[in-house]
């Protein structure tokens, strides 16, 4: 090559070299600059893996490597920034970031998880038996409320999808009846529940929309209704309890402008995603007549209950069980009723409806949970006595029992057992053999603590690539890092094994985890076709 040539080179050469030292040592320079927090696997609502403990055989380094890696794939440096660019990438070109996340028109995303979009299409196997199941313990729940002389009106939250179907990528196509419409006709040929279907009022209050300024009835980017459908739904939500209490009024939605308010208040996958340049201000909507001030604020996080209302005494009381929608809904239904007891919880607490004798009890559930088991009601005082106070089996002395499925790890630590999780699919198993005796019940004590909200997952019998929509599985959902809870599963269920699941990934200490065995008093004797009942501690 000509000297001349490669000298005139040379500032590029160097220019390229400094460029890949500069990309190679990024990383470890935003390791050093920023916190780990600022990057780390809380934005996916998980907690990073730990940096593993020093391996103390030779037969334990494979092991150690790979929690090293878990650890390093969490917490390495750019990782926020890196991940953030894939995903703005793929959205532009309508690709799926995730799994569960699917790209809709304009910007929207949409949520695939909890069969979303099976349901939505009609296509799951399981949507009669699901309906079946709901039908017949929303029934159930009925008749025990009407024996109280409590009326029971059962809210179900349409989807996103299913208000705003325009928006959708063309493979969500329906192929046959939805979950909802599956339950509407369960409901209609076999109980006296009474529903009250928002599809109708939700589609009409679109009329209201405003595309520029991006205010809607739901989140573009998120799976909840905004205030604004909140407020659709309350109206009709009251006309629907004025019919046994003339007079009732809801706050009217037109009657105040939205007013815009921070970036805070979306719902928005975008900060799991890793996009916060991507949120934008929410348009709060506060009607003349609510006295938000007055009414009190709404339960905080799963498993929460907050007492309020406008206190009019002609007005209803009201128990209202929810899911993550009620904290929408709250304002307004405070303003209308003589007392309003929220509760953040997917089915009802009769010790509470026992104790406060609300006048009626609102069951508000998602359209998507619709294809997943009912949630059992939460007994208390009512859950049998155990045949014995001795554990017959606790985790902390009983590994031996155990087998760990996928990638999970267990280990012995301070205070407990460690339970290390990198997705969804890790679980282990408990063999519960000769420990219940025919004709006990299985009683699992749990104490649980962590970084964040999560769920644990309790599934008596066979494992299978269904086990989690069984009609025995529980799936305690807990706030705050902590849970404590004693499950009674009905004598009779199946009881070879039990299932155990913590998500999301992460690390996790069982305080612990204690199999016990019950006999039913006559008076509850439960057959293998009831449900679990959960005691809270």
């Amino acid at each position: 090559m000509d000297p001349r040539a490669r000298r005139s080179r040379r500032p590029l050469d160097l220019a390229a070299a400094a460029a890949f030292l500069a990309a190679l040592a990024a990383p470890t320079a935003d390791r050093l600059a920023r916190p780990s927090a600022v990057r780390d696997v809380r934005h996916e609502n998980r907690a990073p893996a730990p940096f593993p403990a020093p391996p103390r055989a030779a037969l334990a380094v494979g092991g150690w490597s790979r929690g090293f890696e878990r650890w390093f794939d969490d917490t390495h440096g750019l990782r926020d920034v890196l991940l953030g660019a894939r995903n703005a990438a793929l959205l532009a070109a309508r690709l799926p970031p995730t799994p569960v996340l699917e790209p809709g028109d304009g910007g929207w995303i949409f949520f695939r998880g909890d069969l979303s979009f099976e349901a939505h299409r009609g296509t799951h196997p399981l949507l009669a038996r699901r309906a079946a199941e709901w039908a017949t313990a929303l029934e159930e729940r009925r008749a025990w409320l009407a024996e109280r002389g409590v009326r029971f009106l059962f809210v179900v939250v349409p989807d996103k999808e299913t208000v705003y179907a325009e928006r959708l990528p063309d493979t969500w196509t329906p192929l046959g009846p939805g979950a909802f419409d599956l339950l509407l006709d369960e409901l209609r040929a076999r109980t006296g529940v009474e529903v009250l279907d928002l599809r109708p009022v939700l589609r009409a209050a679109r009329a209201g929309d405003r595309p520029a300024v991006e205010d809607f009835l739901y989140f573009p980017r998120g799976t909840h209704w905004t205030l604004r459908g909140a407020c659709a739904a309350n109206e009709a939500l009251v006309a629907r309890l004025a019919s046994s209490s003339p007079g009732l009024r809801a706050p009217e939605c037109g009657s105040v402008d939205p007013v815009l308010g921070g970036v805070e208040g979306e719902d928005s996958w975008a900060r799991w995603l890793y996009l916060e340049s991507a949120l934008r201000p929410v348009w709060v909507l506060v009607p003349a007549g609510t006295r938000v001030a007055d009414v009190g604020a709404p339960p905080q996080g799963p498993g929460q209950s907050a007492l309020s209302g406008a206190g009019d005494p002609s007005a209803p009381a009201v128990h209202l069980f929810h899911d993550s929608n009620g904290p929408f809904l709250h304002p307004f239904l405070s303003a209308s009723v003589r007392r309003l007891r929220a509760t953040w919880r997917a089915s009802v607490d009769r010790a509470l409806v026992a104790a406060e004798r609300p006048d009626v009890v609102v069951l508000l559930r998602a359209e998507r949970m619709l294809s997943l088991p009912p949630d059992p009601d939460v007994l208390d005082g009512l859950v049998p006595e155990r045949a014995d106070s001795t554990p017959r089996w606790s985790l902390a002395a009983g590994a031996a029992r155990v087998e760990v499925l996928e990638a999970g790890q267990l280990e012995p630590t301070e205070g407990g057992t460690r339970w290390t999780s990198t997705a969804w699919s890790d679980r282990f198993v408990v063999d519960l053999t000769g420990l219940v005796a025919p004709g006990e019940g299985l009683g699992v004590d749990c104490e649980l603590e962590g970084e964040g909200a999560g769920v644990l997952d309790l599934v008596p019998g066979v494992a299978g690539p269904d086990e989690w929509n069984g009609p025995g599985a529980v799936a305690l959902r807990f706030q705050a890092g902590r849970l404590r809870e004693s499950v009674a599963f009905p004598a009779g269920a199946p009881s070879g094994r039990l299932v155990v699941r913590v998500g999301p990934a992460g690390a996790w200490l069982f305080r612990r985890l204690e199999v016990r065995a019950w006999r039913a008093p006559a008076a509850l004797q439960a057959s293998s076709e009831s449900g679990p009942t959960i005691r809270s501690k």
